[in-house]
Order: structure tokens, then C-alpha cells, then sequence
């Protein structure tokens, strides 16, 4: 996943992520017996398809990106809040995609490269959802949306979205709200 978040980030910026030479290198010796490495992945990533859209165009679609309307994209965004606190810390993350729209309204979007199994892996439950991978990558947007609203409660969603990135060229959207 820190490879193709770091392809998204050069991508929508223009600017290489720090380390990213270490990070492509680490990649490539944990994956030199694969198929995928830094270079297919990003070709994977960056490359047209049929209707002239690569798929990081598709994720900025399916989140309502339109750079049309002047909307901005925030790579890598990091939120946080140490009002809240779990273990006596506060509470932080980084959102792969904040979509800035001209409206003011805000779209988070976070990606995800591996198994989004809907099969339960723990016994706990969180009222009527299990701890599914699914449903936790869900809670963690959720979390993403409350830690933003939490330092500015003024802030608007227009969409929550999970993506599900596989080795085709298919984006697979969950929407959340």
C-alpha cells in the first residue's frame, strides 16, 4: 500500500515523497520473486485505459473530484486531535485522499491494495457490524470524518468513500455516506 500511496501523492502533486527512492528499493527486494514492482505498479496506476482515464483519475471520480470546478486535492493529510484520547494518547491518522471542493463541502477517500474480506477475523462486535477488514477500513473513514469535524465544526461532507484498488485496473468503491 506505501508504494501506490506514494505514486498517488507524486501524482496529485508533482513532488516525490520523502524516502520514496529507500521505499521503491525496500519494495522491490521484498517483491523481487512477484509480478508486481514499483514500476508495474505505478504503470498499473498511471496508464489510460479505453476511455483515456487512468485509474487514479477514476478514484478522483468516484470521490467527486472535478478540477474543472476548482476543487484541490491534499495528499497524505494528516489529522488529529489530542482531546481525544485512547490510552491516555491522542488520536491521529493520515487520509490517503482529502478532497477539497469549491463549495467548501470536503470528500475523503481511502485506499486500499489489500483483501477487503467481508469475513469476520475477531469476535468482537461494534453493535450489529463484526470486525470484519471491510468494516473496520469503514470505521477508520468514519474516524478520519470525526477528527476533521472535531477541529473545525463547521466543516461539510459530500463523500465518504473507501476504494479497493486490485492488480486489474479496476477501482472497486465503497461508499460509506
Amino acid at each position: 500500500g506505501k508504494v501506490e500511496h506514494a505514486i498517488f501523492y507524486e501524482y496529485n502533486t508533482g513532488q516525490k515523497v520523502d524516502g520514496l527512492n529507500k521505499l521503491i528499493e525496500d519494495y522491490d527486494k521484498l517483491n523481487k520473486n512477484a509480478f508486481e514492482t514499483y514500476d508495474l505498479v505505478k504503470n498499473a496506476l498511471t496508464t489510460k485505459d479505453t476511455t483515456g482515464h487512468s485509474k487514479i483519475d477514476w478514484v478522483l471520480r468516484y470521490g467527486g473530484y472535478n478540477p474543472n470546478d476548482g476543487d484541490k486535492i491534499h495528499s497524505e493529510f494528516s489529522v488529529y486531535n489530542d482531546a481525544l484520547k485512547i490510552d491516555g494518547e491522542g488520536v491521529g491518522g493520515t487520509i490517503d485522499i482529502l478532497i477539497e471542493h469549491k463549495d467548501g463541502s470536503f470528500s475523503i477517500i481511502d485506499l486500499k491494495t489489500g483483501s477487503l474480506s467481508d469475513e469476520r477475523k475477531g469476535k468482537l462486535k461494534y453493535g450489529n457490524m463484526d470486525e470484519s477488514v471491510l468494516n473496520k477500513s469503514m470505521l477508520q473513514v468514519m474516524l478520519y470524518a470525526m477528527l476533521l469535524k472535531s477541529n473545525n465544526k463547521d466543516i461539510k461532507f459530500r463523500n465518504l468513500k473507501l476504494l479497493k484498488l486490485s492488480n486489474t485496473n479496476e477501482v472497486v468503491p465503497f461508499d460509506i455516506a
